[in-house]
């Protein structure tokens, strides 16, 4: 949570993955116009080298998407949402362990 310019509380709100439902991406929407900080997480792989994704594809039961299309989903609803940096991706950890890294 944080306070906006106008000193009114603003919430940072994580949604997962690629919003494909249109009620979830006109919900992503409708916050970010009221001012919350809206990114998206994913526990995609962005940029690792394909030959990574697709062993990783592999293991846990997945068809690989062609290379110049990967991503292109989740790129695409950041896009529409004007949140095209706003994309966490988490290479395949679980994203609780991103978003609350235990300390030793």
């Amino acid at each position: 949570m944080f306070k906006d310019k106008n000193e009114n509380f603003r919430l940072k709100i994580a949604f997962e993955g690629t919003l494909t439902e249109l009620v979830a991406l006109n919900f992503a929407r409708r916050l970010i116009e009221v001012g919350h900080d809206v990114w998206i997480m994913t526990a995609r792989m962005p940029t690792q080298p394909y030959e990574l994704y697709e062993q990783a594809c592999e293991e846990y039961g997945l068809a690989p998407e062609p290379e110049n299309t990967r991503n292109a989903d989740i790129k695409q609803n950041a896009a529409e949402l004007g949140i095209p940096n706003k994309i966490i991706f988490t290479n395949l950890i679980e994203k609780e362990s991103v978003l609350f890294p235990r300390k030793i």
